[in-house]
């Protein structure tokens, strides 16, 4: 249980960190960074309902 819990943590903290990075679309390596990042975002979005569903 302890161990989910660490990975919830995790996943939420990268999840806000690339959420505040994708405002900016010349972060990093530009337009190809914030489309890839939006793609890894939506899944970790998936990711994350699965498992918080109740």
């Amino acid at each position: 249980m302890l161990k989910k819990n660490i990975v919830k943590i995790i996943l939420d903290v990268s999840m806000a960190i690339t959420f505040v990075l994708l405002m900016n679309p010349r972060v990093f390596n530009g337009l190809l960074f914030h489309e890839v990042a939006g793609l890894v975002i939506g899944v970790a979005v998936l990711v994350h309902i699965g498992l918080n569903y109740q």
